[in-house]
């Protein structure tokens, strides 16, 4: 069965998630804390979406099959061992379900206002690294020129050197004219590769929007 895709953005934001490990092509691989509070909750009688979502892992975003095939998985491979452990056992489980909270499962019971922290905070670093990536774009870009204009001085110091004795004045001259020309074409397509660049990267990592969007359009919208 093929994955779900994420964007940019949806990505993005699962990875700013305590409940979230890492994220690649399509697969999302949870921390192994959020399994066993996906456990707990799921014993003591609570509906799946809604542990999820709590965690900010709505299914408009992860699709709902595939909260229904990581509780079926869970199941088999984590709740095992936590009986085994002695983590889950009847005194636990109506502890859960009367509503005292796991110390563990603090980071994925979150608010919306919880979340709208998260999200900024994930906006502040994203603009800080597009920031140093803008500074560094400029350092490669003056290194260039200076490069583009040490290899075209010393291309025009050669060229006369080697004309000046048989065509005179006019090769001499001609020849000037083409080292400027040259380093010219260079800059020219050093500051198109800059911009294409930076542009590329204020797109790939500036991808949860401005801080002035709601958070429903900042994560769920595709």
């Amino acid at each position: 069965m093929e994955r779900k895709k994420f964007t940019r953005k949806q990505a993005a934001y699962l990875r700013s998630l305590p409940a979230v490990e890492r994220v690649v092509d399509g697969r999302v691989t949870y921390s192994e804390s959020f399994k066993r509070h996906c456990m707990r909750r799921y014993a003591a009688g609570e509906s799946p979406a809604v542990i999820f979502r709590e965690a900010g892992l709505d299914s408009s975003v992860i699709g709902y099959k595939r909260i229904e095939r990581c509780i079926a998985r869970w199941r088999k491979s984590v709740m095992p061992s936590m009986k085994e452990s002695g983590e889950l056992t009847p005194e636990t489980i109506a502890e859960e379900a009367s509503g005292v909270v796991n110390p563990e499962s603090e980071p994925f019971r979150m608010s919306y206002e919880k979340l709208l922290e998260r999200q900024i905070n994930r906006i502040d670093e994203l603009e800080h690294e597009l920031s140093s990536l803008r500074r560094q774009l400029i350092r490669q870009q003056k290194q260039m020129f200076a490069e583009f204009d040490r290899e075209a001085h010393e291309r025009g110091d050669a060229s006369m050197g080697q004309f000046r004795g048989d065509d005179g004045d006019d090769a001499e001259i001609a020849d000037r004219g083409s080292a400027p020309a040259a380093s010219g074409a260079m800059r020219s397509s050093a500051l198109s590769l800059s911009g294409s660049a930076e542009a590329s990267a204020s797109s790939s990592i500036s991808p949860l929007g401005s801080r002035s969007m709601p958070l429903d359009s900042i994560i769920f919208s595709a």
